[in-house]
């Protein structure tokens, strides 16, 4: 049977056999329209090269994504479906010791619940071994020498399988504390001890996970323990990277010394330790490197790169991908001496807003540190030009002839005459929301509205502001007052810019397009869950989405709307 991943956890349904994972989002037809604008970027969970053959690397993102690379990881492409599991992190990605070809994936739901589900072609499709949906997964171990034989590190603890995930067996029942487990190792060289690092310290067996015990001396309490990694060529060596810097353990995670000489920022998501000696840190403000055994440690990254994940070629150990926070995959060829973007291909960014400008689209991204910024997109959502980024999280964007603004977590920016600046007007704190039509350009704060009159702007007085949330009465004025009554109620509102088609609406039981010709609402069958839906504008006749995590996605009116072809026609020529 054809098992789902629905994209609600609360739906999970347990499934005893499947095969392929399908989309419950949308119609496969629906999901056809739906194409990826060339804006790359996004939140990289997880990273693997493949045993078999290492120029193969695959990469998970937060978003259900899985990108395949077939160059070493120097560019990406969707590796089946483009979006296979939406709404689900893919927290780890690995290929079986046992069954090189084979690939595993940890899922871990949005909103709660889990999955095990693999891959014999590559991530081209997907089979369910196991769903929990009142769990929360966390990590994945596999045991060399051992078939099918599978390690789970999930809210509940530490569970096992002896039958490729089809059924399982809590481990870790002795032991209250090892619970929320983010990380596991079961040591290459010594199958039978297993380590488990939970959201306070760290637990070791000496029995394959039949039995455990705390592993303390060393390690600080609440030090959340991200990932455990051994070194090559020192076998009773591991390491520990935590929400409190980086351990050494010299007697396989027995006793624990904290390292943190030279490293400025103490969250350190991703490690790793290549056959070199060099250790890689990959923190929330930079990667860093240590080439003495983790004495002295040195950034060797911009500090807004947030690293999630690393992982070295096998073969060519000089090789080194880093999955980060927003910014996809950062390569380096000299086994981490420095480091420069290779996400081409992964189109997962977050796009916080758009808005239409004259022969352009401006689309913000969002949390993505080093890419993130204002973009102009070109062809109804076929090209894109890097405007901006040094400016801070871009909230909202207005647009009126040849000026925008753009609102922001640091105040109120406008490009004139090509330029973006910041507004000395408004406070350079949180500008929430901003909106240009009918002559009228408005911004709003959480204290105060603002609107722009003789080239500034100057505080006033919003009716009704003490009956209806700001951004609504915003947006009622992007929209114009006709559509008021027909819009009050629905959770949230998407101004397009367009009048044949002015707004996306997007509540609890989808998308809808509004469609002005006979003010009807029209259901968009979309490939992503519908809350992730953050910006929507029409252009060239096409629509175009930003999303929260699944990149910018444009669709044509007239196939996701059939009465609209004639409306397309027309709105493409304007």
């Amino acid at each position: 049977m054809t098992s789902t991943i629905q994209s609600q956890a609360s739906r999970l349904a347990i499934c005893c056999a499947a095969v392929a994972l399908a989309l419950l989002a949308a119609p496969a037809a629906a999901v056809e329209v739906w194409h990826s604008a060339p804006l790359w970027g996004g939140d990289v969970t997880s990273l693997a090269f493949a045993p078999a053959d290492p120029n193969v690397a695959v990469a998970g993102t937060a978003a259900g994504n899985v990108y395949l690379s077939r160059d070493a990881g120097a560019t990406w492409a969707p590796a089946g479906a483009t979006f296979p599991m939406p709404g689900w992190v893919v927290t780890s990605l690995q290929f079986d010791p046992n069954r090189p070809t084979r690939l595993w994936a940890a899922l871990r739901g949005v909103f709660g619940g889990g999955a095990v589900v693999r891959s014999d072609d590559l991530g081209r499709s997907w089979e369910t071994r196991s769903q929990r949906p009142n769990d929360v997964v966390f990590s994945l171990a596999l045991v060399p020498g051992e078939d099918d034989r599978l390690l789970l590190g999930a809210r509940t603890g530490v569970w096992g399988s002896t039958d490729g995930g089809a059924t399982w067996k809590k481990l870790s029942g002795g032991q209250p504390e090892l619970v929320e487990v983010w990380s596991l190792l079961v040591h290459p060289l010594h199958p039978q001890t297993v380590l488990a690092g939970t959201y306070r310290r760290a637990f070791r067996s000496d029995d394959g996970g039949a039995t455990w015990r705390g592993v303390f001396e060393g390690m600080v309490l609440d030090s959340q323990v991200f990932t455990l990694n051994p070194v090559p060529g020192v076998p009773d060596q591991v390491w520990a990277s935590t929400c409190g810097w980086v351990y050494k353990s010299d007697d396989l995670g027995e006793s624990w010394t904290r390292m943190r000489e030279g490293l400025f920022e103490r969250r350190t998501p991703g490690f790793t330790a290549l056959p070199s000696g060099r250790l890689l840190a990959g923190t929330v403000s930079g990667i860093y490197v240590s080439d003495n055994g983790g004495a002295v440690w040195a950034r060797r990254t911009r500090d807004d790169l947030s690293a999630l994940v690393v992982a070295y070629h096998p073969k060519h150990p000089e090789v080194v991908l880093v999955g980060t926070e927003g910014a996809g995959v950062w390569r380096s060829t000299d086994g981490g001496s420095s480091f420069f973007p290779s996400t081409h291909g992964i189109a997962a960014a977050r796009v916080s807003a758009l808005a239409k400008s004259r022969g352009e689209v401006l689309a913000s991204v969002a949390h993505g540190g080093p890419i993130a910024g204002i973009y102009g997109v070109l062809g109804g959502g076929e090209r894109v030009v890097h405007e901006l980024s040094q400016i801070p999280t871009v909230l909202s964007l207005a647009t009126a002839g040849d000026d925008a603004w753009a609102a922001t977590e640091g105040g109120l920016w406008a490009r004139r005459e090509g330029i973006w600046q910041l507004l000395p007007e408004l406070p350079a704190t949180r500008v929430e929301q901003v909106v240009a039509a009918e002559g009228r350009v408005l911004a709003r704060t959480p204290e105060a509205t603002f609107e722009r009159k003789d080239s500034r702007f100057v505080s006033i007085a919003t009716a009704g502001a003490a009956t209806a949330p700001p951004r609504e009465l915003l947006t009622a004025v992007a929209l114009g007052t006709r559509w008021r009554e027909l819009l009050h109620g629905h959770r949230r509102v998407l101004a397009t810019g367009d009048p044949q088609y002015p707004a996306v609406v997007v509540d609890d039981k989808g998308a809808q397009l509004l469609v002005a010709a006979d003010r009807a609402l029209r259901p968009l069958a979309l490939p992503i869950p519908a809350r992730d839906v953050l910006a929507a504008v029409v252009d060239g006749g096409r629509l175009l989405l930003g999303t929260s995590g699944y990149g910018l996605l444009y669709a044509p009116l007239a196939e996701i709307v059939p009465s609209a072809a004639a409306g397309a026609a027309t709105n493409a020529g304007q």
